[in-house]
């Protein structure tokens, strides 16, 4: 396929953003003329499934999966599998900013050897607006070399690959790319490799790239030879310099100068972004560097460091005392004053930011009204009953998502036989064990139709149920609809064919407190969610459980929206069966239910919930499910938010245990 422009995104892990990251470029005026080009480096998390995703959904969306191997070694291998006239790279955390695709699509039409532009940082408590001094429009070689090569000299705002546009020839006759060895500054080592071939250049003014910094940077990631890294960062500027004509005097002054920042800056980005054992850790690397302490030494007395913080720090550090320094840095505006040492402008701001592109949000819209939801874990022998009940609904706009939770009986042999004799897509993706709860989570990531169904491996459909379900959605006035969360309606036993439990009263939709009254009527129910609403709410995922009841998520969002109730039968339950999930849930899970009574009764304290005797009586039971589970007393303290009930915990924390040994001890034992 050929193209203008290639999207290279490397992506590790990054379920938090990537979507954000590719919806931002098919949002572009000009999308149809590029490709984009998903490296999983060997993701754990949702990422892969989310790249699969979109290359299903989209020609020119395509994906790598590879080995975990490095930022550097997925853009190399992105490059190689490129097609566009020209390369780009994105972050998977970042975004494209509204607009800039067909400026720079416009600028590529005088076929420049390089486009580039401004853009914009994040940071924890503020934003940064990089703006350029460059002239606008088209640069030649000559302004190349002595305005934008000298500039990257002093400041490492232009030393990114990801808000430039570089052409794909001279990146492949010149054998240019990212160097696999290095863990910091590989992205100057590609910029200044090309610079040196690069001919013909053009700026486009506005700012076209969104820059979140992420906590874990180089300093987290590559701990133990940071300062060994920006050595070899000072080295190679030095010798590749000698590319440019540049006098040498002023590359050297230069290059110091910008040495003596990240001097500096190491012990700030190590104290921000490290435990205080860790920090210490650092700080003993630092000390015992000895071309490091040799240069602070020389910088210090050489007056390069001018504020009085720098004073300070360089004292300490000479002195080899971490914790004056760290107790110096409890002082520091740190993120402003990393910035500030770091980039030396006053351009930061703290007004929001410009979001994504969403003009062409069409394109985003999935390809179906409803997806059902079936998370599953070793249900082969059950899972007929839910493919049954698909294929026969009189309503086929829809698809069937399946997350496996990491089976062991072979199902996806049975799902790819379903997916051959289906008339509904189906997407199947396999994680590793976790309990539905992390299946939850896993799907919202995957999820782009309207409304969801939550439908048990167990457990089937009525063959009117999806129908029926939306026409209900579509009778809610539309003013209205936004204040609905789901629609509920009732189930009904596979074996007699009749409604479980009580149905709804004919009015409960025009009452004033339906809740109440729906909170009275017994048996099971079935709901057909929002999509953008249950998206809002993930499931808590604490370690060593494998259980987490929906009822903690569904009681949150409450609080916020309404339900709709209907007497419709939308699910046919398979109960009292030995394989049925109900009955294995009260074998296989009793112990895990505190922890989810744990974080229902943390929601509902934190929110206020009740009279003043009733949120005490939610305290002791969240004193009391907390160290069930083993929480430790400062962790549970740590979950109240209110100061007057966590001072009320610290004074009974002591009983819990108490009662836990002569009541859950005795009555688990049984």
């Amino acid at each position: 396929m050929e193209c203008k422009i290639s999207f290279i995104i490397p992506v590790f892990n990054a379920q938090q953003y990537l979507r954000e990251c590719i919806d931002s470029i098919i949002a572009q005026d000009g999308f149809e003329q590029t490709e984009i080009i998903l490296v999983d480096d060997g993701s754990t998390d949702v990422s892969s499934a989310i790249c699969d995703m979109y290359a299903l959904r989209f020609d020119n969306i395509k994906v790598i999966h590879q080995k975990n191997s490095g930022v550097s070694a997925a853009r190399n291998n992105g490059i190689s599998a490129s097609n566009g006239e020209y390369i780009t790279f994105v972050d998977a955390d970042d975004y494209l900013l509204p607009g800039i695709l067909p400026k720079v699509i416009e600028a590529a039409q005088n076929s420049p050897d390089l486009v580039f532009y401004n853009f914009i940082s994040e940071y924890k408590d503020f934003y940064d607006y990089i703006q350029y001094p460059f002239k606008k429009g088209n640069l030649d070689e000559d302004y190349i070399k002595k305005e934008i090569v000298e500039f990257m000299l002093s400041d490492s705002s232009l030393n990114s690959v990801w808000n430039k546009i570089f052409k794909k020839k001279i990146i492949f006759d010149n054998n240019i790319s990212f160097p696999v060895d290095r863990k910091y500054g590989e992205d100057k080592i590609f910029v200044l490799s090309f610079l040196t071939k690069c001919k013909s250049a053009f700026f486009i003014s506005h700012y076209g790239y969104y820059y979140r910094y992420v906590q874990s940077g180089a300093i987290q990631r590559t701990r133990n030879d940071y300062a060994e890294n920006f050595y070899k960062d000072f080295d190679y500027t030095i010798e590749s310099y000698k590319n440019f004509n540049i006098n040498p005097d002023t590359v050297y002054k230069k290059c110091c100068d910008f040495l003596a920042v990240q001097i500096i800056s190491n012990p700030i980005m190590a104290y921000q972004n490290s435990s205080s054992n860790e920090f210490k850790e650092t700080m003993n690397l630092f000390f015992n560097n000895e071309r490091l302490m040799s240069d602070v030494r020389k910088f210090y007395n050489t007056g390069v460091f001018k504020s009085d913080s720098d004073v300070k720090i360089i004292k300490a550090i000479l002195n080899r005392d971490s914790d004056a320094i760290s107790r110096h840095l409890k002082f520091m505006q740190l993120k402003t004053d990393i910035y500030a040492h770091i980039h030396k402008n006053n351009s930061i701001s703290k007004k929001e930011p410009i979001k994504p592109e969403t003009k062409n949000s069409h394109r985003l819209k999935g390809p179906y009204k409803i997806t059902v939801f079936t998370p599953v874990y070793n249900r082969r022998h059950t899972i007929q009953r839910v493919f049954d009940g698909l294929m026969s609904q009189t309503f086929k706009d829809f698809e069937w998502l399946i997350v496996d939770d990491g089976s062991t009986d072979n199902l996806k042999e049975v799902i790819d036989l379903y997916s051959q004799q289906a008339d509904f897509p189906i997407r199947y993706y396999y994680k590793t064990n976790g309990g539905k709860h992390t299946a939850m989570n896993f799907a919202c990531n995957l999820i782009d139709s309207d409304y969801c169904i939550v439908l048990d491996s167990d457990d089937s459909l009525p063959p009117d149920s999806i129908q029926n379900q939306l026409n209900i959605w579509k009778s809610i006035p539309e003013n209205e609809r936004e204040s609905y969360w789901c629609v509920v309606g009732l189930c009904s036993d596979v074996k007699t064919g009749e409604v479980i439990g009580d149905c709804y009263p004919e009015n409960i939709n025009r009452l004033d407190n339906p809740k109440a009254v729906a909170s009275e009527i017994k048996g099971d129910k079935s709901s057909c969610i929002r999509s953008d609403i249950l998206k809002q709410f993930p499931f808590p995922e604490p370690k060593g459980t494998t259980f987490i009841t929906e009822s903690i998520v569904w009681n949150e969002i409450d609080k916020k929206y309404k339900q709709f109730y209907t007497n419709d039968i939308v699910k046919i339950v398979y109960r009292n069966e030995p394989d049925s999930l109900s009955t294995a849930w009260y074998r296989d899970h009793i112990q895990e239910g505190y922890i989810s009574n744990y974080y229902w009764m943390k929601s509902n304290l934190n929110d206020g919930c009740g009279s003043a005797k009733e949120k005490l009586i939610t305290l002791f039971r969240l004193a009391y499910y907390g160290c069930v589970c083993g929480k430790k007393r400062k962790e549970i303290s740590g979950d109240i938010d209110s100061f007057k009930m966590k001072m009320i915990y610290n004074l009974i924390f002591w009983i819990t245990p108490i009662i836990k040994k002569l009541r859950h001890d005795k009555l688990y034992s049984e």
